[in-house]
């Protein structure tokens, strides 16, 4: 019951997605710049990852649940707070825009980071890579599923969107799934061949070499590899009985190498979450200068589902993966995150030369097939690498990369737009984007070259 109620309330949880789907009627109607655009829907995002540290931190302590409920509340009032914005109670300003963002974001963190330790700490050991990427699999889902409701709404309406409405709708069924799943979220006792006696590890320890810790500095190897190491020869982990403390997390090369790796790649992916919609309008504009209203929402309104079931569909691949690889190979998933790199860069690729809409459908699917997979894959090599204990406070360390990405890149593509825009008066066959794309695609290679800066050191940890 608990795992049934972590998915359910996962399919209701994301905001990552949502928040595109609404910004170029927010850019219409309030005549916001492509740099405040950006500042708005990076500020969800941002706040979807860098409450994560404090959601995972709470989880441990207090438990799931009244995390999950607390994050229902702030969905809801970052919904319905948007529904009084389009009805003209609250004002326009950008700031009070992107603080209804950042509640959104802020929601979403608390309700995902639930989610995620339920899953990991309830999940049998063979099938824990499955059920914390189904999380992010379901997830995904959000978008697609908010834009079916979306366009009943259009149909219902004479082919005229209420976003008001739509918003306050949202407001109730994020608010009501999530508190009524939160009651789901118990925590499980521990199976009992997921314990390690003492007297077993002991013995084990005295008759083979140990292995150097996961995430340890060379120097610090011989002080922490008796509670923080994994023994592939047994099939548990005794990281997941014992804490690796945070000080000995930060000053390991291995996670200094993930986490810069997590911010050059994840933070141009969600970039272009947050302008694809933007920049799909101004291609067909420039293809088709007469293109109809109709026309113009539907190129908007394609390419965030579009992400998302992509996304649903790799983050399930991934979570087989991960299984497989955990049972075939000492590297475990560490590999997946140069995988995720190299596909982030071929997205970005395509984006920057793309001249008209249907070409960024390629882009699209493969920055699904990126994005929150890699998202998906820090969370699985968290618990890899450093086990169950503050798991929750661990995949936190990784959400602080993703959202200094996010926002970072972001800011650099909103401001590389306008002074394109500036320059040249326009946006003809997309150039004013090419700038910003060139930046994540030297984002990108600077993030493969971490990634396998980390597995190398991986390697050499068991030489």
């Amino acid at each position: 019951m608990s795992l049934l109620c972590t998915q359910i309330s996962a399919l209701f949880s994301d905001t990552v997605f949502v928040l595109p789907l609404l910004a170029p009627a927010m850019q219409r109607r309030f005549a916001f710049s492509s740099l405040q655009m950006n500042l708005i829907t990076s500020a969800g995002t941002v706040a979807a990852y860098i409450n994560d540290p404090l959601s995972g931190t709470l989880c441990d302590r207090i438990g799931s649940q009244h995390i999950a409920r607390i994050g229902a509340a702030l969905q809801f009032i970052g919904y319905y707070g948007l529904s009084l914005l389009f009805t003209g109670i609250l004002s326009s300003q950008c700031a009070l825009v992107m603080l209804l963002s950042f509640l959104l974001g802020t929601g979403c963190s608390g309700i995902s980071m639930a989610n995620n330790v339920s899953a990991a700490v309830n999940a049998p050991v063979f099938a824990r890579g499955f059920m914390i990427s189904m999380v992010f699999t379901l997830s995904s889902l959000t978008s697609a599923l908010y834009a079916l409701i979306e366009r009943l709404f259009v149909r219902t309406s004479d082919g005229v969107l209420n976003i008001s409405a739509f918003l306050f709708t949202l407001a109730i069924i994020s608010a009501s799934i999530h508190s009524i799943t939160s009651f789901g979220m118990y925590r499980l006792p521990q199976p009992a061949e997921e314990v390690l006696p003492m007297s077993l590890g002991s013995s084990r320890s005295r008759k083979k070499p140990k292995p150097q810790a996961y995430g340890a500095t060379d120097s610090e190897a011989s002080s922490t590899e008796e509670t923080a190491m994994i023994m592939p020869s047994i099939n548990v982990t005794t990281a997941a009985e014992s804490t690796t403390p945070l000080s000995v997390m930060l000053r390991s090369r291995i996670l200094i190498y993930l986490w810069l790796a997590a911010l050059f790649s994840i933070g141009p992916g969600f970039t272009y979450v947050n302008n694809v919609s933007s920049v799909a309008r101004e291609l067909l504009l420039s293809k088709h200068p007469n293109a109809s209203p109709d026309e113009l929402q539907s190129v908007e309104n394609f390419h965030p589902p579009l992400i998302s079931v992509i996304s649903c569909v790799s983050n399930f691949g991934i979570g087989l993966l991960a299984d497989q690889f955990g049972r075939a190979t000492r590297m475990r998933s560490l590999p997946f995150f140069s995988a995720t790199a190299i596909l982030q860069l071929l997205c970005q690729l395509i984006a920057f030369g793309a001249t008209d809409p249907h070409t960024l459908i390629w882009s699209s699917v493969i920055n699904g097939l990126s994005t929150t997979s890699a998202n998906a894959v820090t969370s699985i090599v968290a618990f890899e690498l450093w086990g169950k204990s503050d798991y929750g406070r661990n995949c936190g360390l990784f959400s602080i990369a993703i959202a200094t990405g996010t926002q970072l890149f972001g800011i650099l593509f909103g401001a590389m737009v306008d002074a394109s825009k500036a320059v040249s008066g326009g946006c003809a066959e997309g150039a004013c984007f090419s700038a910003g794309f060139g930046i994540s695609i030297a984002a990108c290679i600077v993030s493969i070259i971490f990634s396998i800066a980390a597995l190398r050191t991986r390697l050499a940890q068991w030489v």
